[in-house]
């Protein structure tokens, strides 16, 4: 939350992998301390192991004065109308390490730096019907993961909207508004087998950026606005196919740069509204059919 303290309280709670051993509880207890002292906030390992401890005084009144709650090492977990603040520069509200399988639904998560942060390790996980705002970067970042899943959401980013980095693969957006305010709605970076349908994305810059290793991305559905350049822009990713989508840019509806090969765009309208409808550059073996351009 806002406290105006300058170093934010961050409570560590391992519970879910309790179950693993000590050896692992106290490793994820120990991982959580060192990401968030890292990042300049004050933080306290709530070591949690069973319902008593929940129950202790001492346990719930560390949770009280927190203003982050991280579950450490989590499985199965399931957050509905949550509301998580983080208003720290470097922040995330939602973050999660090496966490599986869980949801969030209904709720509004914002933070200073990301909104929902999905590193190493964190795979299965869905969120739906949220709001993910990330005030300084992304109100989605993803990296070194598989098969997380965001639908009916609503993701905005001072700068991107959605980031799946190095590594995010796997995963699905449906139904979801990205918005990127400074550059890209959705940007990905050798994030492979993704997909996204029925979305709307908007970027200051560009809507979409397929960035280098970004391959068999598939985007359907859906519509892509770059507000100064380009409606979706692929630069060095391979074998991805948009279809039944709708891409404007104020130069470019599609940019497919150098060695972006074996693309394939099928039933869309592409609109450059200074230049050109699609332009490729230095791409081989691409394909375009039944579009407007």
């Amino acid at each position: 939350a806002a406290t105006g303290r300058a170093r934010p309280r961050v409570a560590i709670v391992p519970t879910a992998s309790f179950p693993d051993g000590e050896d692992v509880f106290q490793r994820w207890a120990a991982m959580g301390v060192a990401h968030f002292a890292a990042l300049g906030a004050e933080v306290e390992p709530v070591l949690i192991r069973d319902r008593a401890g929940a129950e202790d005084p001492g346990s719930a009144q560390a949770l009280g004065e927190a203003d982050l709650v991280y579950l450490s090492g989590g499985k199965n977990n399931a957050f509905m109308v949550l509301f998580a603040s983080n208003s720290h520069a470097s922040g995330s509200s939602l973050y999660a390490l090496g966490s599986d399988t869980n949801t969030v639904t209904s709720s509004y998560i914002w933070g200073g730096f990301h909104g929902a942060y999905l590193n190493t390790g964190s795979d299965y996980n869905a969120i739906r019907l949220s709001t993910m705002i990330g005030n300084a970067s992304g109100g989605l970042f993803s990296s070194v993961n598989s098969s997380n899943t965001v639908t009916q959401s609503y993701l905005w980013g001072g700068i991107r909207g959605a980031w799946l980095d190095t590594g995010a693969n796997y995963s699905a957006i449906s139904l979801s508004t990205m918005i990127g305010n400074g550059q890209y709605g959705l940007y990905t970076l050798a994030a492979v087998s993704n997909t996204v349908t029925q979305s709307y994305i908007w970027g200051g810059q560009d809507s979409v950026v397929l960035n280098t290793g970004s391959n068999y991305t598939a985007i359907s559905l859906s519509t892509m606005i770059g507000n100064s350049l380009y409606g979706i822009y692929d630069i060095a990713a391979d074998s991805n196919v948009v279809t039944q989508s709708y891409m404007q840019g104020s130069t470019r509806g599609a940019f497919l740069d150098t060695g972006a090969d074996y693309n394939t765009i099928s039933l869309s309208t592409m609109i450059g509204s200074a230049q050109y409808g699609l332009l490729v550059t230095a791409g081989a073996t691409n394909t375009v059919t039944q579009s407007y351009m």
